[in-house]
């Protein structure tokens, strides 16, 4: 939508209080428009521009969520991005190992998949979608792993990450 404010060249009516424009006094007026298809104008005094966008502003609240600095250094920060990138293409590769079948890969990928999981917790928590270490589950059906979970040599130290592969369940 295109506003702009001018001098109102002919009597109208405003669109918010539905009392007459007259000629010589200010005017702001709206065109809303899809290119070569059609258009619909509006005329609004410019006090009543303002009343509308406030009205419209009360309908949906300020929320400074979305300003909140993050708590993690500059560092930290670039960290946790390039491990979150890293995931999401582990995970990614992991899909299209699954597709074709080689174990190999597929326990390569959920190793450093085990040792990004647990470098995330350094930089600021793991994501809720992480949390859950089935999650990869889906992606290793048919593909059996024969122990509690895998070692993993990660730079807070070392550590086990459980991997429930549902191997161990009966249906």
């Amino acid at each position: 939508m295109d506003i702009w404010i001018s001098w109102c060249h002919r009597r109208t009516k405003c669109d918010w209080c539905e009392e007459s424009i007259t000629m010589g006094n200010p005017v702001a007026r709206g065109k809303w428009w899809k290119k070569g298809q059609w258009s619909k104008r509006y005329y609004w005094h410019p006090e009543c521009w303002v009343k509308q966008g406030l009205a419209a502003l009360d309908k949906s609240p300020f929320d400074n969520r979305h300003k909140v600095r993050s708590v993690l250094s500059p560092e930290q920060s670039k960290r946790r991005s390039l491990l979150l990138r890293e995931w999401a293409d582990k995970k990614h590769r992991l899909l299209r190992a699954a597709e074709v079948g080689s174990n190999k890969a597929i326990e390569s990928l959920i190793n450093r998949m085990c040792i990004i999981y647990a470098d995330m917790l350094s930089v600021g928590g793991v994501p809720k979608s992480w949390t859950d270490p089935t999650e990869l589950k889906e992606f290793i059906d048919g593909y059996e792993h024969t122990g509690d979970g895998y070692s993993v040599e990660t730079t807070a130290g070392q550590g086990v990450v459980p991997v429930d592969t549902g191997a161990s369940q009966e249906n």
